[in-house]
């Protein structure tokens, strides 16, 4: 969830006093960087109706490299497997993937080739997350 001018920066108390927002944030690269990831994100999200159900596994849950990965699905075909890194420095994973064959990694724009159910050894940099698809919808 995002709280009230958190897509490009933003730090504020939760209030329900006024609180106005901080546009010249947006300004800054470091705010027009996230306002540019929040905006890609919900538009993946609104492309891909395996985003919007409540299908959810958990499929990867390493407390110790600090990675968790979950798979979202509907019942036409979409799939969507998000790996999220909570670590500083890279990790790499073996994910377990539902069907081999071609993916669509949305963040990083590249097509993995899955093998045996899984997509072993991916990097996933630290503090980053990717996102893959069986379908390409963007």
């Amino acid at each position: 969830m995002i709280y009230h001018g958190q897509e490009f920066g933003m730090e504020t108390a939760r209030t329900i006093d006024p609180n106005p927002l901080q546009w010249s944030k947006l300004n800054s690269t470091s705010g027009k960087q996230l306002y540019d990831t929040a905006s890609s994100l919900i538009s993946f999200r609104n492309m891909n109706p395996a985003l919007r159900n409540n299908n959810l596994e958990f499929i990867v849950k390493d407390s110790k490299a600090k990675v968790l990965a979950y798979k979202r699905w509907d019942n036409n075909g979409n799939v969507i497997i998000v790996v999220l890194n909570f670590s500083r420095n890279d990790q790499w994973v073996t994910i377990p993937m539902p069907y081999n064959g071609k993916w669509y990694e949305y963040v990083y724009n590249y097509t993995p080739f899955v093998e045996n159910n899984q997509l072993a050894d991916e990097q996933i940099p630290g503090s980053g997350y990717k996102i893959f698809s069986l379908k390409k919808t963007w």
